[in-house]
């Protein structure tokens, strides 16, 4: 899609002219979602999110920033209405996919969210 000329097969990167860099990772397993901390995202998209469990994507989504303040950061997932791990996903976006929702969302009506006692273990 991009091209090869920029891509390194072996660390799973893909390096723009101007330094922007895209990482291809992937979680294999809960624990392995620390192998990304310590680092700065201002993007992350999850492919098949009821496959993740909602520890992870919690952890996933703590670390989704970045040093400029004017850049602009968030997540994009994709999911089948199915699934292991569904529950959590309908809970956590029910004002978009519940009918039966109080207070529901207008398609692509942005909200925002909080965790209180976000600083406890995830």
């Amino acid at each position: 899609m991009f091209g090869d000329n920029y891509y390194n097969s072996s660390q799973h990167t893909h390096r723009f002219p101007d330094s922007t860099l895209i990482r291809f990772g992937h979680v294999e397993r809960p624990e392995s979602a620390k192998e990304y901390d310590g680092q700065e995202y201002d993007f992350v998209g999850f492919d098949q999110l009821e496959q993740f469990e909602r520890s992870t994507y919690l952890h996933i989504y703590s670390i989704v920033r970045s040093p400029d303040k004017t850049q602009r950061v968030r997540i994009v997932s994709t999911a089948n209405p199915f699934g292991e791990n569904i529950d959590w996903i309908i809970e956590r976006w029910r004002w978009w996919v519940d009918d039966q929702a109080e207070n529901k969302a207008e398609p692509g009506e942005i909200r925002f969210r909080w965790r209180v006692g976000a600083h406890r273990r995830l």
